[in-house]
């Protein structure tokens, strides 16, 4: 679980304020359901984290 946290943690700081956030932000600003802004930008960030964790492996 230490390495989840350590992953978790990293991720949340290296990404805060980074371009992808400020898209989403505007996007679900304009959006009339959030709701897909949200499953669409988590499905993306999990294929291209995907493709990372793969090659790193």
């Amino acid at each position: 679980m230490t390495e989840f946290i350590k992953a978790l943690l990293f991720v949340v700081v290296a990404e805060m304020g980074d371009k992808t956030q400020l898209m989403t932000i505007a996007m679900s600003a304009e959006s009339h359901n959030p709701l897909f802004i949200l499953m669409g930008t988590t499905v993306g960030m999990l294929i291209a984290d995907g493709i990372g964790i793969l090659g790193g492996a």
